[in-house]
Formats: C-alpha cells, structure tokens, sequence
C-alpha cells in the first residue's frame, strides 16, 4: 500500500518539474495524488485497477472514452520489494510520454525504497533500544523468555559467550560518533552487542569468535588490541589522543545474567577512582586503560557487605589483639594478597627471613 502522505510529497515534487499531469493511484484503484487535476483525488481510475488485476505492467490509453475516469496516457505499475503497490499514471500522448512515464515510475520506486528502508532502520533501531533497555535495566520473571527471541530477531546468538566492556571518556565527546567508529575497527565483530548507555558511555558485550579454553587465556591481549585500535581510530580522526577507560567485567553466556556483567563494569567506573588514578594520570589516552573485574572479585565481594555485618563479627576478637598485632597481621594479608598467597614472595616482601625447607613445609599445609 502506497502511503498517501508520501505520495502527495512525491507529487508536490514532480509538479516543479514537468507540466504533464502525473496520478498515484493506489491499491484499489483510487487516486490518492495529482499534480495538477487535484479534483480526481478520490476519484476510481479503472484503467489502473484492471491493470492491478493483471500480470501486465504497463498500461496505454489512446482515448478517454475506453475507461471511466480515465485520460488518455500511460500508467504503469509500481513495484515496492517484489509487490504491486499502487499505479502512476501520466497524462498525455503515449508515444510522447512513454519515456517520461517511466522516469517518474523509476523514480517514486527509489523514494518508496528509501522511505521502506529508512523504516526499517528506525523500526531496529527501536527494537534494540527495546532489547538493550531489558538485557541492562529490567529484572522480572519474564525478561529470561523475551531476550533470546528479540535477539534472534536482532541477528545476534543468544548463548554465545560475551565480555561486557564500558568505555568512559574523562572528558564530554560525541559518544554516538565513538560508538561508530569502535564498529569500523578491526576487532569488532559481528556478534558483538553496543549501546550507549543511560549516563553517556559506551558498552559493548564483546563476542569472539574462540573456544572457551582459548578465549580466557587470550582475552587480555584481545582486548588490549582492540581498545588500542580504537584509540588510534580516535586519534586519527580527531587529531589528538582521547583519554578514556575501559571496564571490563564478567564473563557472560545467558542473556538474563548480562545485566551483572553491566553491574560489575559501572562498579568498577564508579568505586575504583582512588586505585585507578595513577595508572589513568599516566597513559593520558596514549595506552589503552584497561581495568579487568577479575581482579577486583575480592575488593567487589567486600563491597557488598555492610561495613557493620563485618564489624559485627570480628569486632570481639579484634579487641582482644593488641595494635601491634592488629597492623602486623593486616601487613602479613595484605602482602600475602598483592603476592598471590606465594609464602616465599611475602616473606621477601615483609623482610622475614624464613628457610626454603620451612616454607616449602608451610605451602603443603596450606
């Protein structure tokens, strides 16, 4: 069906052009549209409505005494992605205006075309929109059973297993142009799932094309590629270095989980300003800022419990140990985490000189 606001801008248009009087008639033979007898609007065109009815294409009348409501000239069916949308008709000697005819057939079909396709892009648009606002904000009963077929129709596999990167910006810049220009690197593939989000950012759940095993001992180095990429890409298209950070967060494969992912990039963005900022004041956007959820499980497991829960539980034991104890023994954790529990690294670290064979002993305890 051939919309008749489209039809008449078509027809306000071709009026500039041509003196001949040009008709959309559409599905059921009506005309919808005139560029210069405008009082046939609504009028039946039955040269076009058999025509309709017809495998022919193409229709030419000689004289206006052949069909009711008809002048003679040329119609012609208008096709819009394989179907008969409607007829154009051009008033006129067939011989004269065959040619004309049919450039402004050619014509209005593009601007069907474009107008569908337009359609289309806005109508996914939505439907992402639609799908990112659920996969990042919504958590009910029912989100589980919608996800996996709005991606389906989205193009994108719903078990595929996906990393959740938030990239922010230290300073305001044209995240929709970024966002554009991150789809044009190299490293962006097809399954990977972006949006821009509520706050401004970027996030992008970042599919690759690797088997489970190869993927997590490989992601690290993906990722500082990619995000290099990127920042050439910044680099070279506005002509300085943009700093920005980029959140890397949990693993994911079930489409209703991605949203802890998402939690665990903006806590991340939001909680690790103090431990972040020597390594942000450093690269100044020349290296990629990557900072990896995986190694703050214990910061971000510590997070969610109230202080007082804590306090709670060990505070009566605590005041039995006297404050010399109290700092060694946080010195002693503290060492033992930044050294990955690795007794002989800690020792070295706190300066305490402890005998290979004794340590070893320790180590098969533990």
């Amino acid at each position: 069906m051939i919309d008749e606001l489209l039809a008449r801008k078509f027809i306000d248009k071709i009026a500039s052009y041509t003196s001949h009087n040009v008709n959309i008639i559409n599905e059921r033979g009506m005309i919808i549209a005139a560029s210069r007898d405008s009082h046939r609007v609504g009028d039946f065109h039955e040269a076009a409505y058999r025509l309709l009815q017809r495998d022919e294409t193409v229709f030419c009348i000689s004289t206006d005494d052949d069909y009711l409501g008809v002048l003679p000239g040329v119609n012609m069916v208008i096709n819009c992605k394989g179907k008969k949308m409607g007829v154009v008709g051009v008033t006129g000697d067939p011989d004269q205006i065959y040619d004309i005819a049919l450039i402004i057939k050619m014509s209005l079909e593009t601007m069907m075309e474009y107008e569908s396709q337009h359609e289309r892009i806005q109508e996914r648009k939505n439907a992402k929109l639609h799908f990112m606002n659920l996969l990042l904000y919504e958590e009910g009963k029912n989100t589980g059973k919608q996800l996996p077929a709005m991606a389906q129709s989205l193009g994108y596999e719903s078990d595929r297993i996906r990393l959740p990167v938030l990239i922010t910006f230290h300073s305001p810049i044209d995240t929709e142009q970024c966002l554009q220009l991150l789809k044009k690197t190299h490293g962006y593939h097809s399954q990977d799932i972006s949006h821009i989000t509520r706050s401004g950012q970027i996030i992008v759940f970042k599919s690759f094309p690797l088997k489970p095993q190869a993927l997590f001992a490989q992601y690290r180095e993906l990722l500082e590629q990619y995000a290099g990429e990127f920042l050439a890409s910044l680099k070279g298209q506005t002509g300085e270095s943009i700093p920005c950070d980029f959140f890397v967060g949990s693993f994911q494969k079930q489409l209703d989980s991605y949203r802890y992912g998402f939690k665990h990039c903006n806590w991340m963005s939001d909680d690790l300003h103090s431990q972040t900022e020597n390594q942000k004041n450093a690269s100044h956007g020349e290296y990629p800022n990557l900072f990896y959820f995986y190694d703050y499980v214990q910061e971000y497991l510590a997070s969610q419990v109230p202080f007082l829960e804590i306090h709670k539980i060990y505070h009566t034991i605590a005041e039995t140990f006297t404050p010399d104890f109290q700092n060694n023994l946080v010195e002693t954790i503290q060492s033992l985490e930044h050294n990955n529990y690795n007794l002989n690294a800690s020792s070295k670290h706190l300066f305490i000189p402890v005998s290979y064979t004794h340590l070893r002993a320790h180590e098969t305890t533990l």
